[in-house]
């Protein structure tokens, strides 16, 4: 088809006016342009489910320094890690079925999975994610306004277990 289109513009498409090669472009393109279409999703789709993949390792890895009883994740509940940790594998299954499916594709076909759809799976989890593991730690209670003057007080009138210096005096010679 391109050879006979070639030979159609310098022979009878010399003379042709814009509204005829724009015509003939149109075509061209529509047959051109899933192909593209096409190549670019086979390109771009391994680094896409690359990236699904190491999202999801590091809600794994998050969720096993929770259980593990690390200290940043402290402030955190076992519903929402546990809401993390379903995420997870429900990416992970996700994940499973559409890269058997993409290794199963014909380069000729269209993808049965888009690179769009792989991106929004990575929003989502990554979303979960920081919602969950980036949640600030609770501030510890700050004690009423009347209690510290108190405890002040309290302090006052205690005596001292501390000797002063003119109760212990040392010989230095």
């Amino acid at each position: 088809q391109l050879n006979e289109l070639e030979n159609w513009l310098y022979e009878e498409g010399e003379d042709c006016d814009r509204d005829t090669y724009r015509n003939k472009l149109d075509h061209l393109q529509g047959l051109t342009d899933p192909i593209k279409a096409r190549s670019l999703e086979f390109e771009y789709q391994p680094r896409d489910f690359d990236e699904l993949g190491h999202c999801i390792q590091m809600a794994r890895k998050a969720v096993l320094e929770y259980r593990e009883g690390a200290t940043k994740y402290n402030h955190l509940t076992e519903t929402e890690i546990l809401n993390l940790s379903e995420s997870a594998d429900r990416a992970q299954k996700w994940h499973d079925e559409q890269i058997g499916k993409f290794q199963r594709s014909p380069k000729t076909v269209d993808l049965p999975v888009k690179s769009s759809e792989i991106r929004h799976e990575i929003h989502t989890l990554s979303q979960c994610m920081n919602s969950v593991l980036n949640r600030p730690k609770p501030k510890p209670p700050t004690p009423p306004a009347d209690q510290p003057a108190a405890d002040n007080k309290q302090a006052k009138d205690e005596p001292t277990a501390e000797p002063t210096l003119s109760e212990d005096k040392m010989d230095v010679e």
